[in-house]
């Protein structure tokens, strides 16, 4: 119940302050999602093409974790609590940063983060920090499908980069997409925008 009422008080103050969706993001950025304010087109097919899209930088909050991503909906949970406890002023939807590698970082190494996009004049205290989100073209692309259930969508979304002779660049930056009314906090959001630097492999 405490957790239902912290993401309730998020809601509000987002609502108080207008919805900014960032992406669409992002970007991840992170709208929406950077430039404009138009939402992404929802594709539910994993296998969808990934479109090349144009960022405005923009500052965040955020709370720093290390180890497995099991911790993102905890993690999630204390953001919400230090946003409303710090009573600050919040644009859009959470949003996490994913700068390791899975292949090449052990699950307890992982460094990522969560946050929430904010005024840069926005001062925060611990456990919050403040970042910059300064990448600006990033490939996007939108999952729509069952929460908790996104393996195939990324392996596709990899895929396309190593078949287009694409490196991707870390960080990877994830956007949540307003969520079904059906949605309950706590559990795996079921839409987000994942957004991503790549170059070409012989650049």
């Amino acid at each position: 119940m405490i957790l239902v009422r912290l993401m309730k008080g998020v809601e509000m103050m987002r609502r108080s302050v207008g919805v900014f969706v960032l992406l669409s993001t992002a970007a991840i950025a992170c709208g929406g999602n950077g430039s404009g304010s138009e939402q992404p087109e929802v594709n539910a097919a994993s296998a969808a093409v990934p479109t090349l899209k144009e960022l405005e930088p923009f500052t965040y909050c955020a709370i720093e974790a290390q180890g497995s991503w099991s911790q993102h909906e905890e993690m999630k949970a204390r953001l919400a609590a230090a946003v409303v406890e710090q009573n600050i002023p919040i644009h859009g939807e959470v949003l996490g940063v994913w700068y390791s590698y899975p292949e090449e970082t052990a699950e307890e190494d992982r460094i990522w983060e969560v946050g929430y996009r904010v005024d840069a004049s926005v001062v925060v205290s611990e456990p919050l920090v403040i970042k910059r989100w300064e990448t600006l073209h990033v490939y996007s692309q939108v999952y729509d499908g069952p929460a908790g259930e996104s393996g195939p969508f990324f392996e596709a979304y990899w895929a396309w980069f190593a078949e287009n002779d694409l490196r991707v660049i870390r960080p990877l930056l994830e956007i949540d997409l307003p969520q079904p009314e059906t949605y309950q906090p706590g559990i795996a959001v079921p839409k987000f925008e994942a957004l991503i630097e790549a170059e070409p492999v012989n650049h």
